[in-house]
């Protein structure tokens, strides 16, 4: 093994100065090779709006920089939006990339398109109904009686609307969906989801579903004085006590729609 002096009487293999030199340029070149990819795919990102929401922040401090660029993604995936997502929700849709410039950090955050209308679909799915009565589902008090007797005229539709019969029509679960999608977007009604995702629930109309076929089975309307709900369908009193085990969605009917 051939030997090197050094001025001061040391030696070193020069083998093993080869050996560490190799090492460094294998890092160094490993870390360029990154850095050119990291560039190419926030270019590719940036091209490519319709595919992705994204945004960066340039910082001294990386955290700082990583939480204003997370905020600006959440900023723009709910702009406009009915529903708005929740950071924490979409915090694990989200891919990150880290650079330096200079002494500051820059933070890319971006997210797929793709991903955020799955998250949204997935959002509006119907929750189950529980089977355990009051515990989780308030019983409905008594309502109030008219002077005839009967439950007030004005809250008991004598037929049908259109919108309930075009819901009641519908073959399953993605086909209500479907139908309220639309509706929302011709601004028909003015929301739907499935009750977990409801902020509330006693100005909502409710779409009860069964648990085998996810088909639509009755329809309630939004709470009267006294908690009381009335069957859509039927024009009679009902409650979501009364359908325990089944799914259900809400929709509110926009100001304008005749009930």
């Amino acid at each position: 093994m051939s030997r090197t002096r050094i001025s001061g009487g040391y030696e070193l293999a020069s083998s093993s100065w080869g050996g560490w030199c190799g090492l460094i340029l294998f890092f160094m070149l490993n870390l360029t090779c990154r850095a050119q990819d990291e560039m190419k795919r926030m270019n590719e990102v940036k091209m490519a709006p319709t595919k992705y929401v994204f945004s960066q922040s340039i910082h001294a401090v990386s955290d700082t920089a990583l939480a204003r660029a997370t905020a600006g993604v959440w900023a723009e995936v709910n702009m406009g939006a009915k529903d708005t997502i929740s950071i924490d929700d979409l915090k694990p849709l989200m891919q990150y990339i880290t650079t330096t410039r200079d002494a500051q950090t820059r933070q890319f955050v971006y997210v797929s398109r793709d991903d955020i209308q799955a998250l949204r679909e997935k959002k509006a799915q119907p929750s189950r109904i529980p089977n355990s009565s009051t515990s989780q589902l308030p019983s409905s008090p008594s309502t109030p009686l008219g002077p005839t007797g009967r439950l007030p005229k004005q809250e008991l539709p004598s037929s049908p609307s259109t919108l309930v019969l075009q819901i009641m029509s519908q073959p399953d679960l993605k086909a209500v969906l479907r139908f309220l999608k639309n509706e929302s977007a011709a601004g028909r009604i003015e929301g739907f989801g499935s009750l977990q995702s409801a902020p509330e629930t006693a100005s909502a109309c409710i779409v009860v579903c069964t648990a085998e076929s996810l088909k639509p089975i009755a329809i309630l309307s939004p709470e009267i004085p006294g908690g009381q709900r009335t069957n859509m369908l039927t024009s009679q009193p009902d409650s979501l006590s009364n359908y325990h085990g089944t799914y259900g969605l809400w929709f509110k009917q926009a100001s304008t729609t005749i009930h």
